[in-house]
């Protein structure tokens, strides 16, 4: 399927995206420098505001947000979605992870997984749609939607067809790219975790450790 017009009607998030990623540097080089991300001193004050109406993974009344600003060609990204998986495995009640579509402009595929697990999201299958995206890698060809949709069990493909296509689905895509390019998102993975930021993949085990001081203390 061509999905070309997709892409076309998503270039202005590649242009903002690009507007805020580091000259000169591909955003996956500039995270293999910083692997071992550091928790920013820096609090975002509205960090509930954006963790609203999102799409979200786990419950409502959480102690604990984490917010993520992801791509699903990022190889990092990847690795975050093993960690937050067993934070999610180990805190079902008190954790919940809320996504924001960062598609980067190195990334060919990036829009149009984005707008595929939005049309997912439409049917109540974000998180299947997430997990299965993460679970086979950064793909380097475009994956066929339609078919990952039918493997993860969304029912409706003629309306999740449809959706890929929709402007106002690629429109409420552009609007999480403005949050995180308003917030200063250079690349991706970042998290707020309880508004704290954390830019980058900070390692094994490492996200773990921020939930677990954050559900003591419930801010970090």
């Amino acid at each position: 399927m061509n999905y070309k017009s997709i892409v076309a009607n998503s270039a202005t998030v590649l242009v903002t995206v690009a507007a805020v990623v580091m000259v000169g540097i591909r955003a996956d080089e500039y995270f293999h420098f910083n692997v071992l991300a550091h928790l920013n001193q820096k609090s975002v004050p509205h960090w509930r505001d954006i963790a609203t109406g999102n799409e979200r993974i786990g419950p409502s009344d959480a102690a604990v947000v984490i917010v993520e600003f992801g791509d699903f060609q990022c190889p990092f990204c990847r690795s975050a979605s093993t960690d937050l998986a067993a934070i999610r495995s180990e805190f079902p009640s008190t954790v919940a992870i809320v996504f924001e579509n960062y598609p980067l402009p190195n990334h060919k595929f990036a829009v149009p997984a984005a707008q595929a697990a939005e049309c997912a999201a439409a049917q109540g299958d974000f998180e299947k749609y997430y997990n299965r995206l993460f679970s086979t890698g950064p793909f380097n060809a475009e994956p066929d939607w339609v078919a990952v949709a039918g493997e993860v069990g969304v029912k409706d493909l003629g309306s999740f067809k449809a959706c890929l296509s929709d402007k106002v689905v690629a429109g409420r895509l552009m609007g999480e790219v403005s949050v995180g390019a308003r917030l200063g998102v250079k690349g991706t993975p970042m998290f707020l975790i309880n508004g704290r930021e954390v830019d980058g993949y900070p390692g094994p085990g490492k996200l773990m450790e921020m939930v677990r001081a954050a559900l003591k203390t419930k801010v970090l």
